[in-house]
């Protein structure tokens, strides 16, 4: 009995192994499937790796499987010109899977074909000819809450992105486009701004990026970064040779970087934004135009560029390889010939990607980045989706507000009833659109289009901006109209609405970000009255201001002290009486409970609640905060916006809920022209 029983265990085991070799042969085979379905998609990253994971767990169960990936990871190198590194992949196939007879003769044949290339050409052909016709690789890269935040370096083989961590630490990493390393983060780059737009230098081993209102340089392997300016509302730079241009300070002129100061070198006005070089001399940028929209010019550091003719309107621009690429206003990535020395663009333009993202909030900024070499990196559009989530005091998902949705929405204002929220959607126009959702039927409408920024005012009214003469201006509607007559609201340049008290007086932004001149200041137009009253004006950016529920106070968020805090002042009052709530960086602040308590976004993400005690000492009102504290268990996303039900008891969160859309590097699209 105990021989029977000796003999079933070997059987059983015998059987068990048996099962799991054939088990590991189904999933080689299930893998290598996958690498090759990624491949056929021109996800050539996400192919590298399952095929290298065949090859890695597979060699001895599947040897079929892991030849069989050796030659399709040749493959794809030698498609990259990396000949090397495809013999050797080859050279493994005959050496180490010489039972694969027919693996082995293709891999034979692939390095006789590679031996030929190198040597004398065939037919005429030449041996250093990139691979014929487009081809694509597809880069997943960490979460992001700066999609357009990346580039490409002039070689084209390598990508830099930012990063944003679950607890809302911002960085640059690196990343071979070959894969040939995973990416990792640039020691020096912390604290990168949610619109870092990096830059590389022209022999692709530094890297430029904006934080704390500079302009900083750091090496691509890490270090001590260096501030090369201030920078107040930057918007992009490109290097060429020894010289940087810009585009910073109140409107986004064009600025040579010059024994470290900047100097302009534009005589255009208006939001002039993502300078990229031509050559040593020429560069072109983005100017925004009288219908919102925008078109490309052409200027030099000189200052005597000559009138270029031919070139596209367009959302964003970039030169290389003797094209201007392009954004064209319906989303679409193109190329167009160009002449440099006639300043002249030549031909049909030629489509080379159907969605690219693009910031139909402030034309001039898309979702790619161009190489000298050639290769072209993007993002497509609208690949992720939001979703207005409401939420408890203890963090717990209590209800929806509307299905998610493929715009881009933001800007949450809950009605004081809390049965409607304001929102904004991003549309095919250059501001895109206010819209409102009904809480108890779901239903939703278009309040505005080629508008932003609602916020609720007194007697069930909205006030919004829009584009009049091209610049945002504040007006006010009826919040039951649907697309109804907007009157508008007389104010000096740039206008965006922030809150109204009860009393009714406005208060907003003017102004697009940094600047002496009254960007990103804060003023409140008092009702019934044509004359605003200064609230907050320094050389930083001011923004997200609100009321107190007895309009006494005013929080709102600067970037003075070089990051974004936490400020409360009296009103009327000045500055010179405001009180920082914020330790260690503060956004988006919003009163509660009958002013008792006041919310804001650390800078780690944290959903946080200080208290907030009034009173008086003798004619002037105070105010007494308490410490900060996190209020939800767990970060808010990056990238989420919120706003407060007037009880205090929920929260509105606007998140997002799906992945950073990939970054795609396109090459050998010449071969389109």
């Amino acid at each position: 009995m105990s021989r029977f029983r000796g003999f079933l265990a070997f059987t059983v085991s015998v059987l068990l192994v048996a099962g799991a070799f054939a088990a590991a042969q189904q999933t080689g085979r299930a893998v290598f499937d996958q690498g090759r379905a990624r491949k056929t998609a021109g996800d050539l990253q996400g192919a590298m790796e399952s095929f290298e994971q065949v090859v890695a767990e597979f060699a001895a169960s599947d040897r079929n499987s892991a030849a069989r990936a050796l030659l399709e990871l040749g493959e794809i190198v030698d498609s990259l010109g990396q000949t090397g590194r495809a013999r050797a992949y080859y050279d493994r196939v005959r050496n180490d899977f010489k039972d694969q007879t027919a693996e082995v003769n293709i891999a034979a044949e692939r390095v006789t074909r590679i031996e030929t290339r190198s040597g004398t050409p065939v037919n005429g052909a030449d041996p250093n000819a990139s691979p014929s016709g487009p081809f694509k690789i597809t880069i997943r890269t960490p979460n992001s809450d700066d999609f357009y935040g990346f580039a490409i370096s002039p070689d084209g083989k390598t990508l830099v992105f930012q990063v944003a961590s679950a607890d809302g630490k911002r960085q640059l990493w690196r990343q071979a486009v070959d894969a040939t390393a995973k990416p990792e983060p640039i020691a020096g780059t912390e604290g990168a701004s949610t619109t870092s737009f990096p830059f590389f230098s022209p022999d692709g081993k530094t890297v430029g990026f904006f934080a704390r209102q500079k302009v900083w340089v750091v090496d691509l392997t890490g270090g001590t970064p260096k501030a090369l300016t201030d920078a107040p509302n930057f918007w992009g730079a490109d290097w060429k040779d020894q010289s940087i241009i810009m585009s910073t300070q109140n409107r986004g002129s064009v600025q040579l970087l010059d024994d470290g100061r900047l100097r302009p070198i534009t005589t255009a006005t208006g939001y002039l934004l993502n300078p990229r070089f031509i050559d040593n001399r020429l560069f072109m940028f983005y100017q925004r135009d009288n219908g919102g929209f925008g078109k490309i010019e052409v200027g030099s550091i000189d200052g005597q560029p000559g009138a270029a003719r031919g070139l596209p309107t367009a959302h964003a621009a970039a030169f290389t390889q003797g094209h201007i690429v392009f954004v064209a206003r319906t989303g679409t990535l193109n190329a167009v010939r160009f002449d440099p020395a006639q300043l002249t663009a030549n031909g049909a333009p030629v489509v080379l990607a159907e969605r690219v993202g693009r910031e139909d909030r402030l034309a001039g900024v898309a979702t790619f980045s161009v190489s000298a070499a050639g290769p072209i990196a993007y993002r497509e559009a609208a690949l992720s989706k939001k979703q207005m989530l409401w939420m408890d005091r203890n963090g717990d998902l209590v209800g929806t507000m509307g299905p998610a949705d493929d715009g881009s929405i933001g800007s949450p204002r809950v009605s004081p009833d809390g049965r409607v929220v304001l929102f904004f959607k991003q549309v095919g126009t250059p501001m895109g659109s206010v819209w409102a959702i009904d809480g108890d039927t779901g239903a939703s409408r278009m309040l505005q289009n080629n508008s932003a920024n609602a916020i609720w005012a007194t007697g069930d009214r909205i006030v919004f901006s829009t584009l009049r003469n091209a610049i945002p201006a504040l007006n006010v509607q009826p919040a039951s109209a649907i697309s109804g007559a907007a009157q508008f609201m007389a104010t000096n340049g740039p206008a965006f609405p922030e809150d109204m008290a009860p009393n009714g007086a406005l208060l907003y932004r003017a102004g697009t970000g940094g600047g002496a001149t009254g960007g990103g200041d804060l003023l409140v137009l008092p009702p019934n009255q044509t004359t605003p009253v200064m609230v907050a004006q320094t050389r930083a950016a001011e923004r997200n201001a609100r009321f107190s529920p007895d309009g006494n106070w005013i929080a709102y968020q600067s970037d003075e002290s070089g990051q974004p805090e936490v400020y409360v002042q009296p009103f009327p009052g000045t500055t010179a009486q405001r009180q920082r709530v914020s330790l260690g960086g503060g956004t988006s602040p919003q009163w509660g409970r009958k002013g008792r308590e006041l919310y804001f976004v650390s800078a780690n993400n944290r959903l946080m609640v200080v208290t907030a005690e009034t009173g008086a000492n003798g004619d002037q009102k105070t105010i007494e905060f308490g410490t900060p504290k996190p209020l939800f268990p767990s970060p808010l996303p990056p990238g989420a916006e919120y706003d407060t039900a007037k009880d205090g008891d929920r929260f509105l969160i606007v998140a997002p809920v799906e992945e950073t859309p990939p970054i795609i590097v396109l090459s050998n699209w010449q071969t389109e022209r």
